[in-house]
């Protein structure tokens, strides 16, 4: 999942994996929770270049800022002083 993000790559996630732990649902990925959903978002997003940018581009910057190896470093670390 953030492999994809860090290319900068809208994802479509079925919401009952989780995800929205890492990512925000609307913002950095697109959710959905039946599978008859999807055609139609596929359709919205493909047809908004904007909003489908917008979208690759909050999950890149998150995944560049929030999940890159140094900030994942510097919570393990954070974590294991403060133990």
């Amino acid at each position: 999942m953030l492999e994809m993000a860090a290319c900068g790559t809208p994802q479509f996630i079925w919401l009952p994996d989780a995800a929205s732990s890492v990512m925000a649902p609307g913002v950095d990925m697109i959710p959905f929770a039946k599978e008859e959903e999807l055609p139609r978002l596929i359709h919205h997003y493909w047809h908004n270049p904007d909003k489908r940018r917008a979208v690759a581009t909050a999950a890149l910057e998150r995944s560049r800022y929030e999940y890159s190896y140094v900030q994942i470093s510097l919570k393990l670390l954070k974590a294991a002083y403060q133990a």
